[in-house]
């Protein structure tokens, strides 16, 4: 599996986290906008799957898009408000969703 971004022990056997460590890959060449694509399709396709948002919302900040990181953070937030990266993705969303004000 990619190196960048896993949480503790996922199981790349889960459909959702195989595909969120196809984007994981790419941060870990940087390349940033291949990753957010990867990203996108992991949101579009598993909607309901927090991590996929706030790997989104990441990607979409070091990419300098400050309308994308706020909406997946503020989206993870909503579907994990006491999620593993939820503290994070709150202090975020607060950060980037001003700045698009």
């Amino acid at each position: 599996g990619a190196k960048f971004g896993a949480r503790p022990s996922p199981s790349t056997a889960d459909p959702k986290f195989a595909a969120l460590d196809d984007g994981h890959r790419q941060m870990d060449v940087r390349r940033i906008s291949a990753a957010v694509a990867k990203y996108n399709e992991v949101t579009q396709t598993y909607p309901t799957f927090p991590d996929g948002h706030y790997w989104f919302a990441y990607a979409s900040a070091m990419e300098g898009d400050a309308k994308g990181a706020c909406k997946g953070f503020k989206r993870y937030v909503a579907l994990a408000p006491k999620g593993y990266y939820a503290k994070n993705a709150r202090e975020q969303s607060g950060l980037f969703c001003a700045a698009t004000e």
